[in-house]
């Protein structure tokens, strides 16, 4: 990869690294680690440390090769181990925690999962005599919220016993009343009239941390509004929030992160990371390069080729005609076509490299760049704290939650289209992506037809059909892509299947 994208690709990842997501994340959370029964200073699953008692054995890594002297037979649901923490009838019990990417504020309200289950048997060492005792009896899962390492201050949740023998997921709200730096995980048990007990839990795969609200109250008076032009369009920002410097700080960090991701996806930028690839054929790529064309692909075979990165040559082809109002000859619309195939794209995931095969082969991520950028910037306003906010990439939507007094954002989605006249109809949206394509008003006219600037890479043509497709999904990247996609054309059953990932397909057609 050459050393232009270097030096700004990796000084925005350092600080990007825990902002892709307005999640909290969690270090480690299939708990993956060396396979290992618990020891007294033993392996502990990497990103988490001990809270349990002092000189008492750590938690149980799981499976130990050939199933160990625990009989736990269960298989990992995620990863390659799990992990184990008992109750003890000396009181004791296990704990682990960690220290978590962003602070729970107070106020908020997060949700939360881990899937649990148990053992018919655990066979664990008694301590401090040392002798093998089956751990059966059923437990619970506690959720503490803490200022610093192994510091239970507020109980935030409690898991019913955890009776089931296979994997279940078990899902918390949390709604801490002060701010809290790191989670707690602990095996509990209430004996109450019992004297002896000694139980287990199994985890695995525990989820991020999200907001379900936020913790701050806001008012119509804490709107701000802002644009900025990028990637060929205007990109805006609506959000709400209290701290007006805050919120301009975030602000600028986002239109900041879509001025980069311009250098790495504009084919108009003949120095950009793309048209660097497009001529050099093959070379490393950046990490949001990488990023954006597996997705692409992904989507390029699901549709069969009716969303097709390397459609660049005709798109060039296309602009030039547009530009000049000059219909492209049969022959140089062949020509292009030879170029284009998402087929001849290999992809070695380990180094990050891409080769092109076909000679002239040109990439084009129009169809899909502008909504993976304004993910990025709805990411850092999130990291911010930011979570009641629009970014708006020229039609590529994301939305935030609510803003105050509303029962989400107010958008206008294409409702009928008649006699080359599209109407719209308004609805209210949130924490949702959207997206709409089409040609009502960028097209050529030649011997009586309208050929759209949308090519379908699969005949070299502008599309004829009249057709306006808006996609619903859970990324503007997706919903931006599959509304390419859709308006090239898609089978019914792939629509319906689509919908299993949450992306709803709506084509109005004359």
């Amino acid at each position: 990869m050459r050393t232009l994208f270097s030096l700004p690709i990796f000084f925005f990842l350092s600080q990007f690294l825990l902002a892709q997501s307005s999640d909290i994340l969690l270090e480690n959370p299939s708990f993956d680690g060396v396979p290992e029964k618990g020891l007294v200073y033993g392996n502990l699953p990497d990103g988490w440390y001990d809270c349990g008692f002092q000189d008492e054995p750590a938690v149980d890594l799981l499976p130990i090769p050939g199933g160990g002297s625990s009989q736990v037979t269960q298989t990992p649901l995620d990863g390659l181990t799990y992990l184990g923490m008992v109750v003890r009838e000396d009181g004791s019990w296990q704990m682990i925690g960690q220290q978590l990417s962003r602070p729970l504020e107070a106020g908020g309200v997060y949700s939360f999962s881990v899937f649990m289950c148990r053992s018919k048997a655990y066979s664990n060492l008694r301590w401090p005599s040392m002798q093998m005792v089956n751990y059966s009896t059923p437990t619970t899962l506690r959720i503490w919220g803490g200022k610093e390492a192994c510091n239970r201050q507020e109980l935030l949740a409690t898991s019913e016993v955890v009776k089931n023998s296979d994997w279940e997921e078990f899902k918390f709200t949390l709604s801490p009343s002060q701010n809290y730096t790191h989670l707690i995980l602990e095996a509990f048990y209430d004996a109450q009239a019992k004297s002896v007990y000694n139980g287990h839990l199994l985890l695995d795969k525990a989820s991020a941390i999200k907001v379900v609200k936020p913790a701050y109250v806001l008012t119509e008076n804490d709107r701000h509004e802002f644009t900025q032009p990028l990637m060929g369009t205007d990109f805006r920002i609506v959000a709400y929030y209290p701290d007006s410097f805050k919120l301009f700080e975030a602000v600028e960090k986002a239109f900041s992160r879509v001025a980069v991701l311009e250098k790495v996806f504009s084919d108009y930028d003949e120095n950009s990371e793309v048209s660097w690839l497009s001529d050099e054929r093959k070379g490393e790529v950046s990490n949001e390069l990488w990023e954006v064309l597996d997705y692409s692909l992904e989507v390029s075979r699901r549709s069969e080729g009716a969303f097709d990165v390397s459609v660049g040559a005709l798109t060039k082809l296309w602009r030039k005609a547009f530009r000049q109002k000059e219909f492209p000859s049969e022959n140089d619309i062949a020509a292009a076509k030879k170029t284009v195939g998402y087929e001849a794209i290999r992809t070695n995931q380990r180094a990050n490299q891409v080769r092109l095969k076909k000679k002239g082969m040109r990439l084009d991520f129009g169809g899909i760049a502008k909504g993976y950028a304004v993910d990025e910037a709805m990411a850092w306003l999130k990291s911010y704290g930011i979570y009641v906010a629009l970014v708006d990439g020229g039609g590529d939507l994301a939305l935030g939650f609510a803003p105050p007094g509303k029962e989400g954002w107010e958008i206008e989605v294409p409702d009928q289209l008649s006699n080359g006249e599209l109407t719209c109809q308004k609805t209210f949206l949130t924490n949702t992506a959207i997206a709409t394509s089409g040609d009502t008003y960028r097209y050529l006219e030649h011997e009586g037809k309208r050929f759209s600037h949308i090519i379908d890479s699969r005949t070299g043509y502008g599309l004829t059909d009249r057709r306006v497709v808006t996609v619903t999904a859970a990324t503007c990247m997706a919903a931006d892509a599959w509304a390419t996609a859709a308006s090239v054309g898609i089978s019914k059953l792939l629509t319906v299947d689509l919908k299993l990932d949450g992306i709803q397909i709506s084509v109005l057609e004359e």
